[in-house]
C-alpha cells in the first residue's frame, strides 16, 4: 500500500510552479528523516534511511506557516542531516522535543506540517508568505490542509505561532474546540519553537506552554 504521506507529497509535486507567488518555490527534494511536511514527511523518523513509519491517524497535528528557507533548507538537505534529528536538531525542532517531553506528548502520535507548501526565497524562514488571500496558492494550500485534516481526522491541532493561527480564521470557542470540514478537534495556539524564549515571556513562561499543550491533548 502507499503510504498517505507518500501520496500528499505527489499532490504537492503536481502542483504547477507557476502556481508558487514570487518569493516562494517548490520543494526541491524532500527531505529524508524527520522534516515538517512538506519538506519531509512531517513524522518522527529514526534514521534517514528508514521506512517512513506507521501514520498517527487520531493523533496530535501541529501547523506551522510554512517549512524553511531556501538557504538553509539546502544547505540541510546537502548535509545529509535532517530538521529533527535527534543529535543535531535545528532549533525548532529542539524546542519542540523538549515541548513534547515536557508534556508528555509521544512524538511518534504526531503529524508536523504547515499552512504553506513552499520554500521561502532566501535565508530567512520568518520572512511568511507574501501571497494575496484570494490567490490559487493561498486558496490551494488552505484546501490542502483541509484535505490532511479530514484524513488524519487528529484530536488536537495545535498551531505555532499568529501566522499559522490566521488560517484558521479566528479564535476558537472558549472550550478550545474547532471545526475543520465537519471534523471536530481540540484546538491551541502554542508560540513558534523558532522564537523560544522570547516569545514565551508573554505567555506565562516555560511552565504555561506546557501546560497548555497538556491540557489540549490529554482533553
Amino acid at each position: 500500500m502507499v503510504h498517505l504521506v507518500e501520496e500528499l507529497w505527489a499532490e504537492v509535486d503536481a502542483l504547477p510552479p507557476t502556481v508558487y507567488p514570487p518569493g516562494v518555490l517548490p520543494v526541491p527534494e524532500h527531505i529524508r528523516g524527520t522534516a515538517f511536511f512538506a519538506a519531509g514527511a512531517g513524522l518522527v523518523v529514526g534514521d534517514p534511511g528508514d521506512q517512513l513509519p506507521p501514520f498517527p491517524y487520531g493523533g496530535v497535528m501541529f501547523v506551522g506557516n510554512n517549512p524553511d528557507a531556501e538557504a538553509s533548507y539546502i544547505k540541510r538537505l546537502h548535509s545529509g542531516v535532517p530538521h529533527g534529528d535527534r543529535a543535531r536538531p535545528m532549533k525548532t525542532w529542539k524546542n519542540l522535543y523538549l515541548l513534547l517531553d515536557g508534556a508528555g506528548v509521544d512524538p511518534t502520535s504526531c503529524f508536523f506540517t504547515n499552512v504553506f507548501v513552499g520554500l521561502v526565497r532566501g535565508k530567512n524562514p520568518l520572512a511568511g508568505v507574501s501571497t494575496p488571500a484570494g490567490s490559487t496558492y493561498r486558496k490551494w494550500c488552505r484546501d490542502f490542509l483541509t484535505r490532511q485534516i479530514t484524513v488524519m481526522k487528529p484530536r488536537a491541532i495545535v498551531a505555532l505561532g499568529s501566522a499559522a493561527l490566521d488560517h484558521f480564521g479566528s479564535d476558537p470557542a472558549e472550550d478550545g474546540m474547532i471545526t475543520v470540514a465537519g471534523h471536530e478537534a481540540r484546538f491551541a495556539c502554542l508560540a513558534h519553537p523558532s522564537m523560544y524564549p522570547a516569545n514565551l515571556s508573554k505567555r506565562g513562561g516555560w511552565p504555561g506552554e506546557v501546560a497548555r499543550l497538556r491540557s489540549t491533548v490529554e482533553w
